[in-house]
């Protein structure tokens, strides 16, 4: 029987941390930041899930969350591995884009800043979408850095911030 391994590695206890090439890394460092801020997405994204499951309205809605968490921990897998060779791709921003266009079909042109927080799920919705810009801006940081990634990552993250938006908005119509 193989051994399980454990939990905690004590790496950590002096600040640093591991990619998964091996290289050892400061936690307070880029790489770290964009990976916990997309790690804070994907379970925040959880969360609004649970409200929206309960809500028994919105299941495709639903259904789509579930994948973009899937997505957010492929684009994390490649920050932490700290190479090139995403898995996600331009499909996966145009199925984005897909999905906003389909939802903002059905809704009002903007024409001001608006605030949203009618519902609870359009709110949960709206704070997921800061947590995005935030994930974004991190992928910025360490693309400035000189860190080489594919195109479609940072334009994956800027799309989401929009799906989340405008998913807002359409539930906060809808309910």
């Amino acid at each position: 029987m193989d051994k399980k391994s454990t939990i905690y590695t004590k790496i950590g206890d002096t600040g640093n941390t591991q990619l998964c090439d091996g290289k050892d890394i400061f936690k307070n460092s880029i790489h770290i930041n964009a990976c916990g801020n997309l790690d804070e997405l994907t379970a925040y994204l959880g969360l609004v899930r649970t409200y929206i499951i309960k809500n028994k309205k919105f299941d495709n809605l639903a259904n789509n969350l579930h994948r973009i968490q899937l997505e957010l921990i492929q684009i994390n897998s490649a920050i932490a591995l700290a190479c090139s060779k995403e898995k996600i791709t331009m499909d996966a921003v145009q199925k984005l884009e897909q999905e906003i266009d389909s939802m903002d079909a059905t809704l009002a042109p903007l024409s001001s800043f608006i605030v949203i927080a009618d519902s609870e799920i359009a709110a949960q919705l709206n704070v997921a979408r800061a947590i995005s810009r935030r994930a974004e801006r991190s992928m910025v940081a360490l693309i400035k850095n000189g860190n080489n990634f594919d195109a479609a990552l940072l334009a994956y993250l800027n799309r989401l911030s929009d799906w989340l938006f405008v998913a807002a908005r359409f539930t906060e119509k809808n309910l």
